[in-house]
This record gives C-alpha cells, structure tokens and sequence, in this order.
C-alpha cells in the first residue's frame, strides 16, 4: 500500500508575511476557498493549498498582474506604508 506525500517545490523559499485581517469577505467566496482547504485536508495536498493563506496568496498572485497590467503599465503597485482608513469620501 502506497501513501501519497506532498513533496515540496525545489527551491521553495519562504517569503515574508504579514497578518491581515479582512472585515468584509463575501461570504460565499470565502465559503468555497474554505471548502478548498477541507477538500486539501481530506483528500490529500493540492498545489498551493496549505491553509487559507495559501488559498488568498494563490488567487492574489494571479489577480494582480492582471490588474497591474490594465491600470499600471504592466508595473507592480508601489505599496503604501497604509491604506486609507474607513469608508471611501462620496462623490
């Protein structure tokens, strides 16, 4: 009987973090990345999919560029020291 193993990527080198906590996630979204990771948990390792985090930073690292690409020539977002609290001004 053979057991399946994750086998990690080559040179797999850990990247810094930082916790973030999302105060409005669609539910349903977050319900499906949730339903991922149970999925992952139960039924062995799928790609990029350790946890929650991982979930987010895989999406996130596909969406972007896409973004950057339309809104910032293809150039990566500077990122600010922080984001605007509160809700945005109406205009």
């Amino acid at each position: 009987m053979s057991s399946k193993q994750h086998e990690p990527a080559e040179a797999e080198t850990p990247k810094e973090s930082a916790k973030v906590t999302l105060n409005r996630v669609d539910t349903e979204l977050l319900g499906r990345a949730r339903g991922l990771v149970a999925r992952a948990n139960m039924e062995g390792p799928i790609e990029g999919v350790d946890d929650l985090s991982g979930v987010v930073n895989a999406a996130l690292a596909l969406w972007l560029p896409r973004m950057e690409k339309k809104h910032n020539g293809g150039e990566s977002f500077p990122a600010p020291r922080r984001l605007p609290r509160g809700r945005k001004p109406s205009s």
